[in-house]
């Protein structure tokens, strides 16, 4: 009985282990984006707090200087929470294009599948096909003999 070979099964295996490096690397950057809007809602947690720390400050009569230094403090925040957020649009701009890119993969992948089973069931019909003629001319024969004895 001869087997199915699909030529091509080096390729698709190949196109296999591509969409899963695709699929960690999208992962990873998953990860960073999550790192960064972690980091960046805590950045403006503390933002947050240290504003209502001054408004209350201010009400019951704080001194200049901690004013002073609480006002550079938010400055240097805002900054710093700036900079969080860019790293954060950064990270979705990157997690975009390790999605595409794992769409790509993917659809490489399975446009090698569809041809895979196309073959598979040429292979199939072909293989059966043969197989009924061969079972057809055994028939053939053993009819011919049995009338030939008779």
């Amino acid at each position: 009985m001869r087997q199915f070979n699909f030529k091509l099964q080096r390729l698709l295996s190949y196109r296999k282990l591509l969409t899963e490096q695709a699929k960690g690397f999208l992962a990873g950057k998953v990860g960073e984006l999550q790192a960064a809007r972690n980091e960046s809602n805590e950045l403006r947690e503390i933002r947050n707090r240290t504003k209502e720390y001054r408004d209350k400050g201010l009400k019951t009569g704080m001194h200049a200087f901690q004013a002073v230094n609480l006002h550079e403090h938010l400055l240097r925040i805002d900054e710093t929470v700036r900079f969080a957020n860019e790293k954060t649009e950064k990270a979705r701009i990157e997690v975009s294009a390790a999605t595409e890119k794992l769409v790509e993969k993917r659809k490489e992948e399975e446009i090698l599948k569809t041809l895979k089973k196309r073959r598979f069931d040429a292979w199939t019909r072909d293989y059966y096909r043969d197989e009924g003629k061969t079972l057809d001319d055994i028939a053939t024969v053993k009819y011919l003999k049995d009338r030939k004895e008779k």
